[in-house]
């Protein structure tokens, strides 16, 4: 059987064949070619193959194979309509949701089959964070495969969820310490899952807390292309957002912009006029998409529904006000961005949101 799929000038078909596992070829009569994944959305992705070498004969297809399994068959294979371009995408829909795959290019000349690299990606979840319908969000995928959206605001592009990978960049795991007294005591990095929950929902909701030594850890928190903010990064937002358009007053000394960043419902209800728990479905301007995360505690998540606070890459923990703080955060009673930091905040458990490299 065929399935034709369309996807913008692209005729792809799904080829039903006898399975045969691909296995790397080296030499030059095959093919060389690359693979990469452009975006992820939801339960779908768009993807590149570029051809590199054709080899020592024409091309006689070429495509992709996506599978559940790590190593993709030409079972799975996707075939892509020849051109004269070196480079041929594909756009997929109606993934399995929270699912990981993994994607070869392959291409074929009349002296064999030749595949690219692997690549892996993780659909995401329904979704469960209430970002704003009016903007347009991107994507990113970090070393776990977990995907997020993400907003572009003035100059920068933030992610619009919380971290909540489980490994640094070079593939070494963050322990897991579910404990808050044995957290307190320690001098190297480590992660908590939220309320100490093991839903996925509620991970993928709220994302993990980290202490501060894992946000310095040199191997690298943060996804490729990405970084934990400075403090300068987190006043250039507070200050494009206040200049912008995106007070919720006139008062122009005060830079009242915390409903701009919250999301529109889950924070602790509140009558203070212009705060984020005040009339919340004027929230989330920005698309940022800030929900009260709250902070590790003795119990559980300290201050849930009413806090959130993110970390600042901030080597020097002396706290000189204005400099090296630690921490911003938001408070449902609040309108303007909260700063904290010192010497005792290296030991505390909170969320990361990370800013795009420039």
């Amino acid at each position: 059987m065929k399935i034709i799929f369309i996807s913008g000038f692209l005729i792809v078909m799904l080829l039903s064949c006898e399975r045969w596992d691909i296995k790397p070829v080296n030499t030059l009569e095959l093919p060389q070619l690359s693979c990469k994944v452009i975006t992820t959305n939801g339960t779908s992705l768009a993807c590149q193959g570029t051809i590199i070498d054709s080899g020592t004969s024409a091309l006689i297809s070429r495509g992709f194979c996506l599978s559940l399994d790590s190593t993709p068959s030409i079972s799975d294979s996707i075939n892509v309509q020849l051109n004269n371009s070196e480079n041929f995408d594909i756009t997929i829909n109606n993934l399995i949701p929270d699912t990981t795959y993994y994607i070869v290019a392959y291409a074929r000349n009349h002296k064999g089959l030749a595949i690219s690299n692997t690549c892996k990606l993780k659909t995401s979840r329904d979704p469960l964070i209430p970002f704003n319908p009016h903007l347009s969000y991107g994507y990113l995928t970090d070393v776990d495969g977990n995907t997020y959206k993400t907003i572009k605001i003035g100059n920068q592009t933030w992610m619009a969820e919380n971290l909540r990978v489980t490994h640094y960049q070079n593939g070494d795991s963050i322990p897991l310490v579910m404990d808050y007294y044995a957290w307190t005591t320690l001098k190297k990095g480590a992660q908590c899952r939220y309320d100490y929950s093991n839903s996925l929902d509620t991970i993928a909701k709220y994302g993990r807390y980290y202490n501060w030594y894992a946000i310095m850890d040199q191997r690298n928190i943060a996804p490729a292309g990405w970084h934990v903010p400075t403090i300068q990064e987190w006043l250039d937002l507070e200050n494009y957002l206040s200049t912008n358009g995106y007070k919720s007053s006139n008062d122009i000394l005060y830079k009242d912009i915390t409903k701009s960043l919250a999301t529109t419902n889950g924070w602790f209800p509140e009558k203070t006029f212009i705060s984020v728990g005040f009339q919340q479905y004027k929230n989330n301007k920005s698309g940022f998409s800030a929900l009260p995360a709250g902070y590790m505690s003795p119990l559980i998540s300290q201050n849930r529904y009413k806090t959130t606070e993110w970390w600042c890459y901030c080597p020097d923990t002396t706290n000189i006000p204005g400099t090296n703080y630690t921490y911003v955060g938001l408070n449902y009673t609040t309108n303007t961005l909260s700063k904290g930091g010192g010497i005792g905040t290296t030991s505390i458990g909170i969320s990361i949101r990370c800013i795009k490299d420039k």
